[in-house]
């Protein structure tokens, strides 16, 4: 993917975050997506970005290591940058499998009546999230499957934050993975400079 389609895919996505009609229509196209996090290893990354964005009317995520998420690649960071499309996957998903499914639920039942209440809320709709590289555990297969899932919040107005969860599957073991920041907020761990795609 060149430069002017990253701009204009994360462009399309910044777009919407108003439009409850568009991101529940985004939304409906999948709740998940895969990544080979082969990229991200031994690059000195903390992080791996994940950006929303729309190509060509469908919804994929943008994942870059964060060490090229900076201006010192502003050239060549197409280079560095994933595309990974949007897909449905229903089944159950180093969270509990439990708090996976219980997470991965929330989001299948009720991202339809979230989306409105997020995009009113102060913070608005997510542009990016930030995955500590400690979810993406070593496997001979280093293809990752990350769900979209929704953390249970009494205190918010839309009572859930939302969420992504790496499934990391080891022979015969299944473990969930998340150790994921949303963005906005941004924070010291998770802050705006870091995000130089958001900049573009």
């Amino acid at each position: 993917m060149d430069i002017p389609t990253i701009k204009q895919s994360i462009a399309n996505w910044h777009n919407v975050l108003n439009n409850t009609t568009k991101l529940l229509e985004y939304f409906g196209q999948g709740n998940s997506f895969l990544y080979n996090f082969v990229q991200a290893m031994g690059t000195g990354s903390d992080y791996v970005h994940a950006y929303p964005a729309v190509k060509n009317g469908q919804f994929i995520f943008l994942m870059i290591p964060s060490k090229y998420d900076t201006p010192a690649y502003a050239a060549t960071i197409n280079n560095y940058v994933v595309e990974c499309d949007v897909a449905l996957q229903l089944k159950d998903n180093r969270i509990s499998k439990k708090e996976a499914s219980k997470r991965i639920t929330a989001w299948n039942n009720n991202y339809t009546t979230w989306t409105p209440a997020q995009v009113a809320s102060a913070v608005g709709m997510f542009q990016a999230f930030a995955i500590h590289v400690s979810d993406f555990e070593p496997a001979a297969n280093p293809t990752r499957t990350i769900n979209f899932g929704l953390i249970y919040n009494a205190s918010l107005p839309q009572l859930y934050t939302a969420d992504l969860i790496v499934t990391n599957v080891e022979m015969t073991a299944t473990y969930y993975d998340d150790m994921v920041t949303t963005v906005p907020p941004f924070s010291t761990t998770a802050a705006q400079s870091s995000f130089y795609l958001l900049q573009l």
